[in-house]
C-alpha cells in the first residue's frame, strides 16, 4: 500500500505481537498473533513502538511506515497469514 513517510500504522485485530525487528528483505517489521491460526504481517516500517510478547488492541497505532529492507518507496507491505501461509486479504475481516 502506498504511503506517506511516518504514516501511522495501525492493528489490524487485537491480538500478540510474536516478533518485532528486522527480517530480511521486509526490513523493520512487526508480526501480530491473532485467534484461530491467523496472523498479521506489516513491513519495510520506518519505526515500531511494540515488543514481541505485547498484547495489543484492534486498532492501536503499532509503527510508522516507511522503506527499509528491499524498497523502492515509502509503502506498507501488509499481509495476512493463516497458519503461516499468506492469503489474500479481501478475503477475510476481523471481528474482535
Amino acid at each position: 500500500m502506498a504511503v506517506g513517510l511516518a504514516a501511522p500504522v495501525y492493528a489490524t485485530a487485537s491480538g500478540t505481537v510474536s516478533f518485532a525487528g528486522r527480517k530480511g528483505g521486509y526490513g523493520r517489521c512487526v508480526i501480530i498473533r491473532h485467534s484461530y491460526g491467523f496472523e498479521t504481517l506489516y513491513a519495510h516500517l520506518a519505526a515500531y513502538y511494540t515488543t514481541e510478547g505485547q498484547k495489543v488492541d484492534r486498532g492501536a497505532v503499532i509503527a510508522f511506515a516507511g522503506s527499509t529492507g528491499k524498497s523502492t518507496g515509502y509503502h506498507l507491505h501488509y499481509e495476512i497469514r493463516k497458519n503461516g501461509k499468506p492469503i489474500k486479504p479481501y478475503w477475510y475481516g476481523y471481528d474482535d
